[in-house]
């Protein structure tokens, strides 16, 4: 089962900008080992089997952080605290006199 948000992965892949990784020392790789066990649900009762797919669900969550286009959710996120990375739009203020 995957319980990830558009949202949540453009965050992921913001914090794997490399002015982050430079103040966080979290990387692509790092992120996707800290994140994909809250973003995938394996449920599979032989912890073996839950081991090999962890590697997998990391592999995979790698794969999104670096490659899915979520400039769409954009807007959601304001700035990231640990870099210069803000919104691409700022909202226009209507002077309504």
């Amino acid at each position: 089962m995957i319980i990830i948000s558009p949202s949540q992965l453009r965050s992921a892949q913001v914090f794997s900008l490399p002015d982050c990784v430079t103040k966080t020392k979290m990387d692509v790789n790092n992120l996707s080992m800290v994140w994909s066990p809250n973003c995938f649900r394996c449920e599979a009762v032989d912890p073996i089997v839950a081991f090999e797919n962890a590697r997998k669900e990391m592999s995979f969550l790698r794969l999104l952080i670096e490659n899915l286009d979520t400039s769409a959710v954009d807007d959601v996120l304001t700035a990231c605290p640990c870099c210069e990375w803000k919104r691409r739009w700022q909202p226009v203020s209507i002077d309504a006199t």
